[in-house]
């Protein structure tokens, strides 16, 4: 369970991570317009999600990582709303970055649930 909520985070940072940069590269900065694309574009994954409802076997029951990626890329580009492009590659990169870091985490967080569950039962 641990291991697939990890994962689960680690690619939705990371995927958004890569959406921003790729706004970014395109040339657009921080705009409503962004937003508002971003938006409609979770929006429109998230009923797309609820209509797949588990006939993807690759999603295997994640069919929230296809809107929640597009929904924290709106909701970074709205703290960092006047960010340029350059800043929105920069955003990504760091999304990017820390989403590796919770994926090599993962073996100290494994440590710590184990640690506890091992102290919860003496």
């Amino acid at each position: 369970m641990l291991d697939r909520v990890l994962v689960n985070v680690t690619v939705t940072v990371l995927v958004a991570g890569l959406l921003l940069a790729g706004i970014g590269a395109l040339g657009l900065s921080g705009s409503l317009l962004v937003v508002l694309a971003l938006a409609a574009l979770s929006g429109g994954s998230f009923v797309l999600a609820r209509r797949l409802d588990g006939s993807l076997p690759w999603l295997a029951g994640d069919e929230h990582l296809l809107w929640a990626v597009p929904t924290l890329a709106t909701v970074v580009v709205l703290v960092w709303f006047e960010a340029t492009s350059g800043e929105l590659k920069t955003l990504g990169g760091v999304m990017g970055l820390l989403a590796m870091a919770n994926y090599f985490l993962r073996p100290v967080y494994h440590v710590v649930v184990d640690g506890t569950r091992w102290v919860q039962t003496r």
